[in-house]
């Protein structure tokens, strides 16, 4: 026998089947403040047991019904209130932005953030798009540490400045250039999506547009603004730039013996995970897998696409 929570999501997906544009965004919307009504719940205020299914019922629903209520809705910058505070974002952009707004975006990476992330600590996020991890580890470290930010597509960093004074958050600083192994400048190349733009040429679903963007080395940019601590974690996501980071970021590493690394790797688009996992290993990290409990070591780089280092 079916369950309510199951009934319901079957009697929404075929109502979808027989909706004409309009009324398909008006039923799809209301779904949304539903879910996001239920997201947004104080802390203190009990949940009945069966909200949650009902909850995970509505948020399945809007995710695989995304092709078509997406395709009628306007776009527009919003505020989600996430467990990372206020975040604005564009949900008509792609699912990933959605996923974000609803909670389920790379839900293994926020689960390693709560587990290595310590109040006062110093992290550095590299390629925020919207800032997302960026406010979570705000948030975690507390207003005794430091999130140093690095994003260089001046629109992005637009919502995420927005979003950092939505949230009052104090302990973030916001650098708009890219960090790699050279300083100076480069060209940054527009993506698809707002989490695809890239410093890597002719790479598929980035090639939109070009723009110049400031560069720098992670090492020389501490040295020069003074900024002597060691890092407790960096988060890197540079759409293939992977190894231009860490190069640029060798002495950082080196010099942080209690470092976290979490890092996004893309052999899509010609990143050699060896390469990477020699790299880190070289600095005598080892090398996990970015899935709870986040201690099974990395044996095999083939199929890898994320891994979290650290001695």
């Amino acid at each position: 026998m079916r369950s309510q929570p199951v009934k319901a999501y079957l009697a929404e997906r075929d109502r979808h089947k027989t909706l004409g544009a309009k009324e398909a965004r008006q039923v799809t919307c209301a779904m949304c403040q539903r879910v996001l009504g239920d997201c947004k719940m104080k802390e203190s205020q009990p949940v009945v047991e069966s909200q949650v299914p009902m909850r995970e019922v509505y948020k399945s629903l809007l995710l695989k019904t995304y092709p078509v209520w997406s395709s009628v809705m306007p776009g527009f910058y919003y505020p989600y209130k996430l467990e990372a505070g206020w975040v604005y974002l564009n949900i008509k952009e792609s699912r990933m932005m959605l996923q974000r707004a609803l909670g389920c975006y790379e839900e293994s990476k926020h689960q390693a953030f709560k587990q290595f992330l310590r109040s006062g600590a110093t992290f550095v996020d590299v390629g925020c798009n919207k800032g997302d991890f960026t406010l979570l580890a705000s948030r975690l470290v507390g207003p005794q540490g430091r999130v140093l930010a690095f994003e260089p597509h001046p629109e992005n960093c637009r919502w995420i400045r927005k979003s950092i004074a939505k949230n009052e958050y104090q302990n973030i600083t916001l650098h708009e250039m890219a960090l790699s192994d050279a300083n100076g400048t480069a060209q940054l190349h527009i993506g698809e999506k707002s989490g695809f733009h890239t410093l890597l040429a002719g790479k598929p679903q980035r090639e939109k547009g070009i723009i110049e963007v400031q560069t720098r080395r992670l090492d020389d940019l501490l040295a020069q603004v003074g900024f002597h601590r060691p890092i407790d974690a960096i988060k890197i996501d540079v759409e293939g730039a992977d190894m231009h980071v860490l190069r640029g970021a060798r002495e950082t590493i080196a010099r942080s013996p209690g470092i976290v690394v979490f890092l996004d790797v893309h052999p899509h688009l010609g990143v050699n995970p060896a390469e990477v996992c020699d790299f880190l290993r070289g600095l005598g990290l080892d090398l996990f897998t970015e899935e709870p409990p986040f201690n099974v070591a990395i044996e095999d780089h083939s199929s890898l696409d994320a891994l979290i280092a650290h001695a």
